[in-house]
């Protein structure tokens, strides 16, 4: 099934018509997702029916989160790494992480 949510939201990110078959009816997405034929995928991994998708568009790089249900694809979350350290709506602060540790 893993599978099956990680061909969808390739098909959503490269969507230029249609895409009522691959979302749910309430389908949620937060901020300006990234997408269509120029968009670079450099990463793509799940686990159940939540899938991350990492993308760059235009040297600008984005993380897209999505939760599947019945099949289709249900919410996506996407932060822009423009983002990184600023202060976002609701007063959450997000934070892009590089692999790296600090102490």
């Amino acid at each position: 099934m893993i599978s099956h949510y990680k061909r969808l939201v390739l098909r959503l990110c490269f969507a230029d018509t249609d895409i009522a078959e691959v979302v749910t009816p309430d389908f949620v997405s937060r901020g300006r997702a990234f997408s269509g034929p120029d968009v670079q995928v450099v990463g793509l991994v799940g686990e159940g029916t939540t899938v991350v998708l990492r993308v760059v568009l235009w040297g600008r790089e984005q993380v897209q989160y999505f939760e599947g249900r019945d099949a289709r694809l249900a919410s996506r979350v996407c932060i822009d790494r423009c983002l990184a350290g600023q202060e976002v709506e609701g007063g959450a602060t997000m934070r892009w992480w590089s692999g790296r540790r600090s102490h």
